[in-house]
């Protein structure tokens, strides 16, 4: 073998070694993104500053993680534990499945606890029948079998597949006195009278914008509660 022709092996050599390497890098990677796709992941989005703590049942966690489950919506389970020191009346939580949308609107399951919404003809306020959350105290809250039952049929029908991701988006807690907490930031019920005069003007001068965030419920008890993004 001459020089030249050692030189052309020593370049083939070296490009089939680059070509094991390059293609070893992209198997890794590979692997990697899979592992990282190993289970659902659940996002809990709760304000930190709300007294409230929840989490998925730990007995229920492996299978409502579990991305072969498509009933993994039955088995859902959240514990809610009150870490104030005044009792919880009404609780309203969104499971939004961010990923799994029908023309650009996700998905989302509602969840609450209680009756009388800050924001309903009760205005927050507790009766006597009423239990309420005490502080200490921990609740199990699942998804109503009328909205899992809906997710049944509504993935069936649009072939959305089953969500990889779950986002728990808290939107209100009262205290049964007309007070309390609501929106995605948790912010304080009252509002301040004089934040609630200045939002009430922006509110009437302003154009309405389509990037607003909106709801709709597309199938009366069903899971088809859906939020534009």
């Amino acid at each position: 073998m001459n020089g030249r022709e050692f030189n052309n092996f020593r370049k083939f050599a070296l490009a089939i070694l680059l070509f094991g390497a390059t293609t070893a890098l992209l198997a890794n990677a590979v692997f990697t993104y899979s592992s990282t796709q190993s289970e659902r992941v659940i996002e809990d989005k709760t304000p930190k500053h709300l007294p409230i703590k929840i989490k998925v049942k730990p007995e229920k966690e492996r299978a409502v993680k579990d991305l072969s489950n498509n009933r993994w919506h039955h088995d859902l389970a959240f514990e809610v534990r009150n870490t104030g020191d005044k009792p919880i009346y009404y609780l309203y939580y969104i499971v939004d499945m961010p990923e799994v949308k029908h023309n650009g609107i996700s998905f989302t399951f509602i969840v609450r606890y209680g009756q009388r919404s800050i924001f309903s003809e009760w205005k927050g306020l507790a009766r006597p029948e009423d239990k309420a959350i005490l502080p200490g105290e921990t609740v199990v809250l699942k998804i109503p079998d009328s909205q899992a039952d809906g997710w049944d049929k509504t993935s069936e029908i649009e072939r959305t597949g089953q969500p990889t991701k779950l986002s728990i988006i808290f939107q209100e807690l009262n205290f049964g006195d007309g007070t309390g907490f609501w929106g995605t930031t948790g912010a304080a019920w009252p509002v301040d009278k004089r934040v609630s005069q200045a939002m009430l003007k922006v509110s009437k001068n302003r154009v309405a914008n389509p990037n607003e965030r909106k709801c709709n419920q597309t199938q009366a008890d069903s899971a088809s509660w859906v939020c534009s993004t």
